[in-house]
């Protein structure tokens, strides 16, 4: 009996001590190494996505860059005669994400990251500025960052999720902004974008990608995810263009867009980074980590 109950207070104390690890890695004030990175919910999102993209995209030749407090992204281009459409990928994002901030914010853990973003950190110097663009909750980039050191920085279109994101970022370091609409005479070192990009209509991603540019420092780094549709398998979505799909996560509708991987990477180029890799991380998902020349 006595050695019942002695297992018994092990296992509420090993309880206790998960539960009050995992709420200090929600405050960022430690990394809880307890998972090993697996194929998530945006794993699944971008095997989903990768589906029934079509393999013929339109490329997007890139204008020169200019300064940091740059004009909006190029919003109005045609897209098979549907301008609006464009217009209207951002309030259904910030819609959707709104309405799943809690889920999110409570599921949302590694998967494939932190290869990756160990790899740009790396070749960051201490307390370097990051800015995390479309940082969600803060969870589980920003406060990985944050336990590293580094000066982090968020901006997601979603109100809700940045909520949540003030229990890991300072609150006078959040932005809550469209990543088109966002100005700002600051410049960091780095800039991770990691599956917020395919939430953007593929037509303008050259504009998004020039904003990133101009955001960053002389030879600052820019870790970013790509919508590779170079090889659709069979499965069954919405399809709203060559481009773009419509998929359902917690309910709710997103829609995802990207090109081939080869268009990608033409397209960092045109845009004045310099690759430094570029990798197929899981099917449907390029990773890119590039330098501003």
């Amino acid at each position: 009996m006595r050695l019942f109950i002695y297992l018994i207070g092990i296992l509420f104390a090993a309880y206790v001590f998960n539960r009050f690890c995992l709420w200090l890695e929600q405050k960022g004030w430690l990394y809880y190494r307890y998972k090993k990175p697996q194929i998530g919910i945006i794993g699944s999102a971008l095997q989903e996505l990768n589906a029934q993209l079509l393999p013929n995209h339109r490329h997007v030749v890139v204008a020169k860059e200019e300064k940091v407090q740059s004009k909006k992204c190029e919003k109005n281009l045609p897209i098979d005669g549907n301008a609006e459409m464009i217009n209207s990928f951002a309030n259904k994002i910030k819609q959707s994400y709104d309405k799943i901030a809690k889920i999110w914010h409570e599921k949302r853990d590694w998967y494939i990251e932190q290869t990756s973003i160990d790899e740009m950190i790396a070749k960051l110097h201490s307390g370097a500025t990051i800015l995390d663009v479309g940082c969600g909750s803060g969870k589980p980039i920003a406060a990985y960052l944050k336990y590293q050191g580094f000066e982090v920085y968020g901006m997601d279109i979603s109100p809700k999720q940045i909520e949540y994101a003030k229990q890991i970022i300072p609150e006078q370091n959040l932005f809550v902004a469209d990543i088109c609409d966002f100005s700002t005479s600051m410049q960091f070192d780095a800039i991770i974008c990691w599956c917020t990009l395919f939430h953007i209509h593929a037509s303008i991603h050259g504009s998004v990608l020039k904003k990133l540019h101009n955001l960053l420092k002389p030879e600052g780094l820019l870790l970013i995810t790509f919508a590779d549709t170079s090889h659709p398998p069979e499965s069954e979505f919405k399809i709203i263009d060559e481009s773009t799909i419509e998929s359902e996560m917690f309910g709710e509708h997103f829609y995802h867009s990207g090109q081939p991987s080869q268009q990608n990477s033409q397209l960092m180029l045109n845009t004045g980074f310099i690759i430094l890799s570029d990798k197929i991380d899981q099917p449907g998902n390029q990773v890119i980590l590039a330098k501003k020349e």
